[in-house]
C-alpha cells in the first residue's frame, strides 16, 4: 500500500514536471512573439521609469531617439520643450512624429512612463498641401473681393439716399464672404495642427450689440 502511494506520488510529480516544462515553454514562445512584433514595428515603444530612466525602448524608438540620451529627449517631450504649441507633434531630421504616453503603476510605490510615438509625417505633408490650396483659392477670390469693396466704399460717398440701402447691402455680404475666406483658413489651420488663438479681453455687451446688428 505504501508502495503504491509512493509510485501515484512519483507519478503526480512528473506530470507536475512536465506540466511547468510545457507552460515555460509557451511563455518563452509568447516573449519571443512579444519581442519580434516590439522590435519590428514601426511604432516607438519606451517603459520608463518615473525618473525618465529607460526600462525598454524597442529600436524603431532609439532611430527617432538618435545620438540624444533617452532621459533628456523623453523628459523634453513631457516637458513640451520640443513640440509645436499645443500639440503632441514634434519634428525630428525632418520628419514629423505624434507621442502619448500613460502612467502606470505595476507596483504602489513604482509607477512607470509608458509611450507610444508614432510617425505622422504623411499626414503632415498632406495637411501642408491642403493648407497650401485653399491659401492659394482664398487668395484668387480675396484679392478681387478687395478690390470690389474699395469700388463699393468709393460709390456710397456720392450715391443718392434711395440707393444707398443697396450699397449697405453689397458692403455686409462681401463682408461676409470675406469671413467665409478666413474660416477657410482657419479650417485648414485646424486640420494641420497649426492654428494659434490669440486670447483677447472683449467687453461682452458691445460685441453682443454687434453680434446683433449683423444678423
Amino acid at each position: 500500500c505504501i508502495r503504491d502511494r509512493i509510485d501515484v506520488f512519483n507519478m503526480m510529480k512528473a506530470e507536475l514536471n512536465r506540466y511547468k516544462q510545457i507552460h515555460f515553454e509557451e511563455l518563452m514562445d509568447e516573449r519571443e512573439k512579444l519581442k519580434t512584433i516590439l522590435e519590428n514595428i514601426k511604432t516607438g515603444i519606451a517603459l520608463l521609469k518615473s525618473s525618465y530612466e529607460p526600462v525598454y525602448i524597442n529600436p524603431y524608438c532609439m532611430d527617432i531617439i538618435g545620438r540624444e540620451k533617452p532621459g533628456e529627449f523623453f523628459n523634453n517631450l513631457i516637458n513640451k520643450k520640443s513640440v509645436m504649441e499645443g500639440t503632441n507633434i514634434f519634428e525630428r531630421r525632418g520628419r514629423y512624429y505624434e507621442f502619448s504616453y500613460e502612467v502606470i503603476r505595476l507596483h504602489r510605490d513604482n509607477p512607470m512612463i509608458f509611450f507610444v510615438i508614432s510617425d505622422i509625417t504623411l499626414e503632415m505633408n498632406i495637411y501642408k498641401t491642403k493648407e497650401e490650396v485653399y491659401k492659394s483659392i482664398v487668395h484668387d477670390i480675396r484679392t478681387p473681393l478687395l478690390n470690389m469693396q474699395g469700388y463699393i466704399k468709393l460709390l456710397s460717398y456720392d450715391i443718392p439716399d434711395k440707393l444707398k440701402r443697396y450699397v449697405v447691402g453689397l458692403e455686409n455680404e462681401s463682408a461676409i464672404i470675406f469671413r467665409m475666406l478666413e474660416n477657410i483658413l482657419d479650417m485648414s489651420r485646424i486640420e494641420n495642427k497649426t492654428l494659434v488663438i490669440e486670447k483677447t479681453k472683449i467687453e461682452m455687451n458691445e460685441y453682443l450689440k454687434k453680434i446683433e446688428k449683423e444678423k
